[in-house]
């Protein structure tokens, strides 16, 4: 139970969620952009990722890998082009109903 513990007090620090915030918004603006995909945007951010400390580090990228999946579904449903491979299927289905309304 203690360890447990200790992870969520790990978790809750303001260094690791302003990471994932930072993270998460940054994937959504990445993965809107068609053509740019999670492991461009993790290319990117890698470098910065060294001088942070490993769990602020791997919460930033996760926070990225993450949201850039569901930020490819935007341009997916508005404009019929999938911003990442993942939501070729989501044109389909979501810009026939962008369409109706």
């Amino acid at each position: 139970m203690d360890t447990f513990l200790a992870s969520i007090e790990l978790l809750a620090r303001w260094d690791v969620i302003a990471a994932l915030v930072i993270g998460s918004i940054g994937g959504v603006l990445v993965g809107a952009m068609p053509g740019v995909g999670a492991a461009v945007a993790i290319a990117i951010a890698l470098p910065v990722t060294f001088s942070l400390e490993p769990i602020v580090g791997l919460t930033l990228l996760l926070g990225i890998y993450g949201s850039s999946m569901f930020g490819g579904a935007i341009p997916a449903i508005l404009v019929n082009t999938p911003g990442t491979p993942v939501n070729a299927l989501t044109t389909y289905d979501g810009y026939p109903m962008t369409k109706r309304g």
